[in-house]
């Protein structure tokens, strides 16, 4: 599953607007960008951090395991 096809069936996000240019280019593979993602999810679930989680922690509570350890390559 490509990351676009991905975001899109797990958080009907456009992975585009999440991709980091910069690094991509530079590593030669899509990478996340963790502040715009991280933003998002702060959108989503507010200031996760202050009921004890880590963006890995809030990803495995609402989107599984799986979820959490692809979003985890992503972000390289």
């Amino acid at each position: 599953m490509t990351p676009h096809q991905f975001f899109k069936e797990t958080f009907n996000l456009q992975f585009g607007h999440y991709l980091d240019g910069v690094l991509s280019a530079c590593l030669g593979k899509p990478i996340l960008d963790p502040f715009k993602f991280d933003a998002w999810l702060h959108e989503k679930f507010g200031n996760y951090e202050e009921t004890g989680h880590t963006m890995q922690t809030l990803l495995i509570e609402k989107y599984g395991k799986e979820t959490a350890e692809h979003v985890q390559k992503l972000l390289g």
